[in-house]
């Protein structure tokens, strides 16, 4: 756990916008409404919408996160690839993936179920877009 007080794995915390204004409030009921996923370790959904902006400030970011997400998703369209062609090549299996799961479509989708809303970015870089950045939506995603 971190020791820097202004974070909390457990209780929900405002996040602040480009004008300064509070962002929506990132809670368990609103993960599970948004993603349909029942929560289990709120602690994790937290940590992964705090970009290493902010990791000076409030100890954690969500690159290690984004690093399994990653992988998971990687592993996840490759198996469904696998059981729904069965007979494509190696080779026709990644092209496919590759058109599926890349930057720009994983920041859609995070666009399209508003993940924004519960970013924790530091304020310079949310004065420069980064809330709105396809790296930064595709990493939350």
């Amino acid at each position: 756990a971190s020791s820097h007080s202004t974070w909390s794995a457990t209780h929900p915390i405002r996040m602040l916008a480009t004008t300064g204004r509070p962002r929506d409030v990132l809670t368990r009921e609103a993960v599970n409404q948004v993603l349909g996923l029942r929560v289990n370790d709120f602690r994790v959904y937290r940590e992964a919408f705090v970009h290493s902006s902010m990791r000076g400030s409030l100890g954690v970011s969500c690159e290690r996160l984004e690093f399994l997400g990653d992988a998971a998703l990687d592993l996840a369209f490759a198996s469904y690839l696998s059981k729904q062609l069965p007979t494509a090549a190696p080779s026709e299996l990644t092209l496919i993936k590759s058109f599926f799961v890349f930057e720009a479509q994983n920041a859609h989708v995070a666009r399209e179920l508003g993940l924004s809303r519960w970013m924790e970015v530091e304020a310079g870089a949310a004065k420069l877009g980064l809330l709105n950045h396809d790296k930064a939506l595709s990493d939350v995603y």
